[in-house]
């Protein structure tokens, strides 16, 4: 039974991905295409952290009032009727398409981050908790062979089938994801709390709960106080929100690739291929990877790690040791990202998990457009090299400092057993 959640769960996240890379490069193309304009292509981008800043943490208030599979699937509801909608707006309001673009892409994130923060909440009743990593892994790996289908295909099925086929198309992907779902079994209803002396769980039960007369702002701030209760997890999570400051080296990679690397299209075609080989490389053995490590380990040997490799990205102009170093990047990155994930799961109690995610995402999301700007105003005035070598800094030093703090080196597991499930 457990198995066959597994096999489910990741085949729904690739079919997710798949629908929403092909829906991604759709609609940057039509924006381009129409507008000639990267700063209104920019504004995509602008709108879906803006959307998860302000949004997130309200869906993910709502992910914890309802049943998470069921929340899934309104998600996948609202995403699969985005499409739709677009397809007819193309044809009856082709004069104010642009205008419906945007407010598609707003619709369409909301659709993202209902099933987020649902699926966070539905990994631990349908996998044991001893396989949540494997799972995230798989996840993972799954994700980015998706995402390079829906790159490799968009192109030729914009071409083939248009922009209205390509969105049904969409939609009917998100259709298939949905209705897999009901192949799943909850192995329990309810996941227990994993650390219950820490967070005084008697004292919180009382004030965190979920109460449909509660309202949602109320509900929003308990999840809030909830997370400052866990010390050690809401400073991981403020290490991710200063870490994204190097986020403004992301938008610049292919502006290094050409002056460092004198490369075009196909060199940096070369340096996204080895980051993706890293990707399902990290995913499919991240149990192995970080079977003997701490959490304090990983995130700083991650950090250091990743802060190295991108600081001597600028200091050698031979491709195949840029395209190692790209890897490395890449690999300590995923690897850290899918760890974090799994251990917010496994410390986050059932009841809050949804609005807590959300919060989660809001903090670490908080600073990625300013910084995107930041990057590109510096690499213009100063030098692309000089941006990639201050990111590096920022995050090797980031790795340092989780060396010297007492409440992350303390950080421990709860211990991964199947005893709180049900047996089939």
């Amino acid at each position: 039974m457990k198995n066959r959640n597994m096999k489910v769960i990741v085949s729904n996240q690739f079919l997710t991905q798949l629908a929403d890379s092909v829906y991604d490069i759709a609609i940057f193309w039509y924006v381009y295409e129409v507008s000639q304009s990267a700063l209104l292509a920019s504004i995509i981008t602008a709108l879906t952290f803006a959307t998860q800043i302000l949004v997130g943490p309200l869906l993910g208030t709502f992910a914890d009032r309802f049943e998470p599979k069921r929340f899934m699937q309104i998600g996948f509801l609202v995403m699969l009727n985005v499409g739709i909608f677009m397809a007819i707006s193309f044809h009856f309001f082709f004069d104010y398409f642009l205008i419906v673009v945007y407010f598609g892409l707003i619709l369409h994130d909301v659709g993202m981050f209902i099933v987020a923060p649902a699926k966070n909440r539905l990994l631990p009743r349908i996998v044991a908790q001893k396989n949540l990593l494997k799972v995230n892994g798989f996840i993972s790996s799954s994700g980015q062979v998706a995402t390079l289908i829906g790159t490799s295909i968009s192109g030729f099925a914009i071409a083939l089938i248009g922009f209205v086929g390509v969105m049904l198309s969409h939609s009917l992907i998100y259709l298939i994801a949905s209705l897999i779902l009901m192949f799943l079994v909850e192995i329990t209803s309810k996941v227990q709390p994993t650390n219950i002396g820490e967070v005084a769980v008697a004292a919180s039960n009382e004030e965190i709960t979920t109460n449909k007369k509660t309202s949602i702002l109320q509900e929003l701030v308990q999840g809030y106080k909830y997370l400052r209760m866990k010390t050690e997890v809401f400073k991981l999570i403020i290490l991710a929100m200063v870490v994204n400051v190097s986020t403004m080296v992301l938008p610049l990679f292919v502006v290094l690739v050409q002056v460092q690397y004198n490369g075009g299209a196909v060199m940096f075609g070369l340096f996204s291929a080895a980051a993706s080989i890293a990707s399902i490389i990290v995913g499919l053995m991240i149990t192995k990877l970080t079977a003997k490590l701490s959490v304090a380990q990983i995130f700083s040997y991650s950090f250091l790690i990743a802060g190295i490799t991108l600081m001597l990205l600028t200091l050698t102009s031979i491709p195949i040791i840029g395209i190692i170093l790209y890897f490395s990047f890449t690999f300590v990155i995923v690897a850290l990202n899918i760890k974090f994930n799994t251990y917010l799961i496994t410390m986050v109690d059932d009841e809050v998990r949804g609005r807590v995610f959300g919060i989660i995402g809001a903090i670490s999301g908080f600073l990625i457009p300013i910084c995107s700007l930041l990057g590109g105003w510096l690499a213009d005035t100063l030098h692309v090299n000089i941006v990639f070598l201050l990111s590096g800094a920022w995050i090797f030093c980031t790795g340092v400092y989780v060396f010297f703090d007492k409440d992350i080196q303390q950080i421990k597991e709860p211990p991964a057993s199947e005893e709180q499930t049900l047996s089939i």
